[in-house]
């Protein structure tokens, strides 16, 4: 009886051995696709969302902080940011400009909203989901349970962001770790994760007699 095509006694030829490995990779492939996919039909559901967040930063230099505060995002390109503790800060876009409000130094920066930039950030997977591939490839995944993890890295060279980490915990958004190009790690963890914003939540009055500097115009 012949040696089948790619196998001359009981050992794969080179032949053989590639085809082997053009298989797997075209599986793993498929595999990374339906991840990512899986990653881009939950955010999809995530039209507005809101809840409570604790942040703990590493900077490249070893020093910890530790921030608190409060959040709400919708689409599109609608998200409040802010920090409670251990200083008050917010940052607001209601679609079109950005302000942030440094309750210390009484000062508002108001800038335009940039739309790109946020999709290759931190929100990306909330903001734009469709668009995640454009801007980011899937490094890994895995499940443990009801506990799923994706890392994404940027497409970019250029991108501040080097890593994202996203996890689910019963198909709810649990912790979001980033790794930024300048040694910095950020780990969120969020809590009271909801399907509803807060009336007004993106919108910021700056209060009267406050520095306001605007920029990017």
């Amino acid at each position: 009886m012949a040696d089948a095509p790619f196998v001359v006694g009981g050992t794969p030829t080179l032949s053989g051995a590639m085809a082997i490995a053009a298989a797997t990779r075209a599986a793993a492939a498929e595999d990374a696709a339906a991840a990512l996919a899986a990653l881009q039909d939950w955010a999809e559901r995530q039209h507005q969302v809101s809840g409570e967040f604790v942040q703990r930063e590493q900077r490249g230099d070893g020093r910890v902080r530790e921030l608190q505060g409060v959040f709400a995002f919708a689409r599109p390109d609608r998200f409040r940011w802010e920090v409670t503790a251990p200083f008050a800060q917010v940052t607001v876009s209601d679609g079109r400009e950005v302000i942030t409000w440094d309750a210390d130094l009484q000062q508002a920066t108001v800038a335009p909203l940039d739309s790109e930039a946020l999709r290759q950030g931190p929100l990306a997977v909330l903001v734009a989901p469709k668009e995640l591939p454009r801007w980011f490839a899937l490094a890994q995944h895995q499940q443990e349970g009801h506990v799923r993890r994706w890392r994404l890295q940027p497409l970019s060279q250029s991108a501040t962001v080097r890593a994202i980490e996203i996890t689910l915990a019963d198909d709810r958004l649990h912790t979001v770790r980033i790794e930024d190009a300048f040694g910095q790690v950020s780990e969120i963890v969020f809590r009271s994760y909801r399907a509803e914003v807060p009336p007004h939540a993106f919108v910021f009055s700056i209060p009267v007699g406050a520095t306001v500097v605007r920029s990017g115009r």
